[in-house]
Parts: structure tokens; sequence; C-alpha cells
């Protein structure tokens, strides 16, 4: 198990520099109206959003326009896009940083997030898959042959390779 409070994912954002990402109209009003809400539980800025279109999000706006609920008639759904509308960008942008650097907003941000696993269990990897045809960047290739872990790519989506992963006899470390 794994917890991560709407803090962690502040802090990683304002961490990476803020997140680009694209406002709609009708998601300017919620999230200023929200803003003052996400600012008293967890502190941060409560900057307000002035326009629609792409723009640079901290922490705090990138948690509120995650959270909120009422800006189009897709209600929960949006909601659930919009989630993963930050969490992409946040591995975009970690993906083009150097490992000197994820490593300072690791020792940063880890202490916020709580789990029942082992650090030794976490350092257990052996592989990383990329999946629908991403491609590692050189610092992950370089930090990957230091630590011996086998990369791999395939253009399928990540559930079909997971399965024909297993299917051949690769396991996960609890079995």
């Amino acid at each position: 198990v794994v917890v991560v409070n709407w803090k962690s994912v502040a802090d990683t954002v304002d961490a990476l520099g803020g997140l680009d990402i694209n406002i709609k109209d009708s998601e300017i009003k919620e999230m200023n109206k929200y803003i003052q809400d996400t600012y008293k539980n967890i502190g941060g800025s409560n900057a307000k959003i002035e326009t629609a279109g792409k723009q640079t999000l901290n922490g705090n706006q990138a948690v509120t326009y995650a959270r909120i609920r009422k800006d189009s008639v897709d209600g929960d759904y949006r909601r659930n896009e919009r989630m993963k509308i930050v969490v992409k960008a946040a591995f975009k942008k970690a993906a083009k940083m150097d490992t000197k650097a994820l490593k300072k907003i690791s020792n940063e941000i880890l202490p916020e997030i709580k789990t029942n696993m082992s650090s030794a269990d976490m350092m257990d990897m052996v592989c990383i898959v990329f999946v629908r045809g991403k491609e590692p960047g050189t610092d992950m290739v370089e930090l990957a042959q230091e630590r011996g872990i086998v990369l791999m790519k395939t253009p399928l989506r990540m559930f079909t390779a997971c399965g024909l992963l297993y299917d051949n006899g690769l396991r996960g470390g609890a079995e």
C-alpha cells in the first residue's frame, strides 16, 4: 500500500517547476472557487487562474484542477481525466530532467509518502517496461545500466504487455 496526500502532489508539482496544462474556460470559475480551500488545507500558493489556454500551473493550482467536479456535463468522468492529465504532465516533465535533479526532488518528496513496503522491496526492481512506444531517456538508460535493471519497450498497451509477460513466466516479487 502506498499513500500519497494532496500536499505531496502539490509539493511534487512545485519541485518540478510547475506543469504545463491546457485550462478550459469552463474550468476557470471552479478552480478559482476552490483554490482558497486547497490553500487552507495544504498551504502553498493561492494564485488564481486568469485566462484559459495552456499555462504552467503551480502545485496548488494543479491539485485544484485535478479535484474540481462541476465544470462540465461530464462531471466525475472529466475529473478522472484531469487527474490523468496532471499525472501525465508530471511524468513528461520528470522525463526531461537529469537524474541529479530527480534525486533531489525524491529526497524532498518521499518523506511525505507513506507505505508499508520496505525500501528493499521497492528497490528490488529488475525490469522496467516502456509501453505504447515510449522511449527511455539517456539518463534512464544510464541509471538502469548502473543498477543492472533491464529496460524493455513495446508498442503494446500496458494491459496487453503485462498479460504477455505474465503468460511467459514473468511474475511479481510477491509470489
